[in-house]
């Protein structure tokens, strides 16, 4: 399969850290997981499946795309693992089949009412104590404070709505946080372990507010559950991201030398045309006034007529990277890279 940006394609995704949030809600689920039958619903390319599928008595992966499943099947052969093509609004399984139904970055993708649907159709799946464990955005940090739009997310959540949508097919509802802090981390604040990794003043919990919200649900009490998981940045992903931005940073530098040479360019070629409009004009009149020496006047016009053609073309060259320059400056890569240049120098103070 082919990135898209639609799903996440481990190796084919040029962003590592979208890469490690979505190994880290897999990972923190693997002990939920163990010993049980599993559903991973919109399973995608099956990275996630077959990383459950190390712990858990069985897994089935779930996903619309035919091209997804086939090549889940072949690139993850395991005795527990079978990927199956359907769509979340109608689960092809008998009533209560599984001990757990994971779904990371689903629901977002479909309209309102498959998300009734979906929610529906996975209570009837569950066996009676079973868990959901489900992932989606915070709408006030992924979209609405950025100011990004996902052409692939049809609804996305607030944080209570997400609550409040749960607990219409589950008693018991749990929220996690997931996000980037050095380390990737999926917690409520009140773990001990990452209490004492990262520690609050007088010891209450951590005030965490994720970009994704991992729901646990359930229609039984989960009071001794830990799903909180804490996954370091080993490979540098963050370091590597802020070295990019100072190179592209550098980048901006040159280039902003290199528009303001083919400014100043233009600004001369602008001001050479004026005076050689001005020349012409003051030579025709000679021309029309004595009308002498015809032959010699008419040659040299014709060579002030090329000079102005060239300075011409070389102005209409310089309007044209002044529109080229205006196009780099209203992108939202600029004015990114503005900002982070802004900030690079107040700390630089």
């Amino acid at each position: 399969m082919d990135f898209t940006g639609e799903r996440f394609i481990p190796d084919a995704d040029p962003d590592s850290e979208l890469e490690m949030e979505h190994l880290l809600r897999y990972q923190a689920v693997v002990g939920l997981a163990a010993g049980k039958a599993v559903l991973d619903a919109a399973s995608g390319e099956g990275y996630g499946s077959a990383l459950i599928a190390g712990q858990a008595r069985e897994v089935v992966g779930l996903d619309v795309d035919p091209q997804a499943v086939a090549q889940a099947q072949v690139k993850y052969p395991r005795p527990n693992l079978a990927f199956v093509r359907g769509s979340v609004e109608r689960l092809p399984f008998p009533d209560a089949r599984f001990d757990l139904v994971v779904s990371f970055e689903t629901i977002e993708h479909v309209h309102p009412e498959a998300q009734e649907a979906f929610l529906v159709e996975i209570k009837r799946v569950l066996r009676p104590g079973g868990l959901l464990v489900m992932s989606t955005p915070d709408r006030r940090l992924y979209s609405d404070r950025p100011g990004y739009r996902n052409q692939f997310h049809l609804r996305e959540f607030y944080r209570q709505e997400f609550d409040d949508f749960l607990h219409r097919w589950f008693s018991e509802v749990r929220l996690w946080e997931q996000t980037a802090v050095l380390a990737y981390v999926l917690a409520t604040g009140r773990e001990k372990t990452l209490r004492q990794a990262l520690p609050a003043p007088g010891g209450e919990a951590l005030e965490l507010r994720g970009k994704y919200m991992v729901a646990v649900c359930s229609d039984v009490p989960q009071s001794d559950m830990e799903l909180g998981y804490l996954a370091l940045d080993r490979e540098n992903h963050y370091q590597r991201k802020v070295e990019r931005v100072v190179a592209l940073q550098d980048e901006i530098e040159d280039k902003n030398k290199h528009i303001f040479i083919v400014l100043r360019d233009i600004e001369y070629c602008q001001r050479t045309v004026e005076e050689l409009e001005l020349r012409l004009a003051a030579r025709e009149e000679e021309l029309a006034a004595t009308k002498t020496s015809g032959e010699a006047l008419r040659s040299e016009l014709a060579g002030i007529k090329a000079e102005l053609a060239t300075w011409q073309r070389r102005a209409e060259e310089g309007e044209r990277l002044r529109a080229e320059l205006n196009h780099i400056r209203g992108t939202r890569g600029f004015r990114f890279l503005q900002l982070v240049y802004r900030l690079k120098a107040r700390l630089g103070r």
